[in-house]
C-alpha cells in the first residue's frame, strides 16, 4: 500500500488528506481536532507451533498491517499535561483534550492504514456508508448482491473465509470494516471531549448524524450509501 512519508500528503478517493506526521484534522460541523503528542500501539502477536497454515496466513497479514502503522508513527508519550495547574476547571480542561488528542490519534493512524483498503473496497461495491455514520459489508445483502459481478461475488465469497489464498479478499473486507468503524467511533469520541470543552452537552448519536451527513457528501459517485430507511442505493 502507498505510504505517506516526509510529511507529505496523501488524497484517497474518498477526498480526505492524510498526513504521515503526528497532525491530523477533521471536519465536523466546522470543528477541528489537533493532534500531535499520541501514539497508537498494537499488541504484538505471538506465533506457536500448534497454530494451523489458516491461522498463520491470518495472523501473517495482521502482522503487515502492524508494520504499517509503525511506520507512520512515532514513540512519542501520550497525554502529556502541559499545565500543572491545580485548578479544578483547568485540570478538566485538560484531561479532556488529552482525551480528545489521544482518540484524534488513533483515529488517525486506523484510518491512514486502512484508507487504500477502504477505497477499493467501495469500488467493488461490497462496502458502503450506513444511516448512522459506520461502514457497512454488503457481500452478503441480496439487494446488493444483484447487482453484483459474478468475478466480484467470487473475489469476496464469504465461504471462501477460511481458504489461505481465496478467503484473503474476504478477509480484508471484514478486517476493514471493523477497524474503520473502530476509528469512526474515536473520532465520535474525540468530537464529544472537544465540544464538552466549550461546555456543549452534544449526545453521540447527534454527532454520528454529522459524522454520517460528512462520509454521504464525500462518497464518489457510484459508491452506496444507506437512507434513512434502511435502504441501500448508489450515490448519483
Amino acid at each position: 500500500m502507498k505510504q505517506s512519508t516526509n510529511g507529505k500528503t496523501q488524497k484517497t478517493a474518498n477526498g480526505f488528506k492524510f498526513k504521515s506526521t503526528l497532525l491530523f484534522t477533521i471536519t465536523l460541523g466546522g470543528v477541528f481536532f489537533l493532534n500531535s503528542c499520541c501514539s497508537f500501539v498494537i499488541p504484538p502477536v505471538t506465533l506457536t507451533g500448534n497454530k494451523t497454515a489458516i491461522e498463520k496466513q491470518i495472523i501473517g497479514e495482521q502482522n503487515e498491517l502492524e508494520k504499517d502503522v509503525w511506520m507512520i508513527s512515532s514513540a512519542k508519550t501520550a497525554g502529556k499535561v502541559e499545565d500543572q495547574s491545580k485548578d479544578p476547571k483547568t485540570v478538566q480542561d485538560q484531561k479532556l483534550k488529552t482525551e480528545e488528542n489521544r482518540y484524534t490519534n488513533e483515529a488517525f493512524l486506523i484510518m491512514d492504514v486502512y484508507a487504500e483498503k477502504l477505497a477499493k473496497l467501495k469500488a467493488d461495491k461490497v462496502v458502503g456508508e450506513d444511516n448512522k455514520g459506520y461502514v457497512a459489508s454488503l457481500i452478503e445483502n441480496e439487494t446488493v448482491r444483484k447487482s453484483l459481478s459474478k468475478e466480484i461475488l467470487e473475489k469476496y465469497n464469504p465461504q471462501f473465509e477460511d481458504d489461505i489464498e481465496k478467503g484473503k479478499d474476504y478477509r480484508t473486507l471484514k478486517e476493514t470494516v471493523a477497524q474503520i468503524n473502530i476509528a469512526r467511533d474515536l473520532i465520535i469520541q474525540g468530537y464529544m471531549a472537544n465540544q464538552q470543552r466549550a461546555g456543549s452537552k452534544i449526545k453521540k448519536e447527534e454527532v454520528a448524524q454529522i459524522q454520517k451527513s460528512k462520509f454521504h457528501e464525500a462518497s464518489l459517485k457510484g459508491e452506496y450509501i444507506q437512507d434513512a430507511s434502511g435502504n441501500w442505493s448508489q450515490k448519483n
